[in-house]
């Protein structure tokens, strides 16, 4: 009973460990990060955020969710099998967003804002890019799996609002333009 209500809030809250700040406390005095340049120290930070994010999205989770089933049938929102007939739908709002997001990426805001980590050859821009492409696995999972299908048990024809809420609320310290479009990813 304690997970229906908190585990959004409790993961929310934990994500605040996967911080740059938390990863300079934890690991700031170690030599490799200490001696290395703000280059390398944003991939290391990255890459502590990629790992803190399967941590509070996916591992911690399922392993509370083992413990304290919805029904035996629970499978985390994740399946296979009639996917297909949404694909119309998806290839539609992917055609829409497309010209939304190349217009927003010309703008003078964004492009100061972003990248983060700038790559200093093609080999560490393709190392940083798998780094990151492997934190939409846990998010997705999370707020598109676990916490709707949960939600939902809960809190019928409201679980989407709320599971945009949590989306929302971690995409606060980006943007204004970012943090509205999340509403809507």
């Amino acid at each position: 009973l304690i997970l229906q209500f908190d585990l959004p809030l409790f993961v929310l809250c934990l994500l605040k460990l996967g911080s740059r700040q938390m990863f300079n406390a934890f690991f700031g005095d170690f030599t490799l990060i200490k001696n290395s340049s703000r280059h390398e120290r944003m991939f290391w930070v990255q890459v502590y955020w990629t790992l803190s994010t399967f941590l509070y999205f996916m591992i911690i989770p399922i392993i509370l969710f083992k413990f304290f089933p919805v029904d035996k049938n629970d499978r985390f929102g994740m399946r296979i099998k009639g996917t297909g007939r949404h694909f119309l739908i998806s290839a539609l709002v992917i055609a829409i967003m497309m010209p939304i997001l190349w217009i927003s990426f010309s703008s003078a805001s964004l492009n100061q804002f972003y990248p983060i980590y700038k790559p200093v050859s093609i080999s560490d821009w393709v190392l940083y890019e798998c780094v990151y492409l492997v934190i939409f696995i846990p998010t997705e999972f999370f707020f598109r799996g676990i916490m709707l299908y949960r939600l939902e048990h809960y809190f019928p024809g409201r679980a989407v609002w709320i599971s945009t809420i949590g989306y929302a609320i971690g995409h606060m310290h980006k943007l204004f333009p970012e943090a509205v479009g999340s509403i809507f990813a």
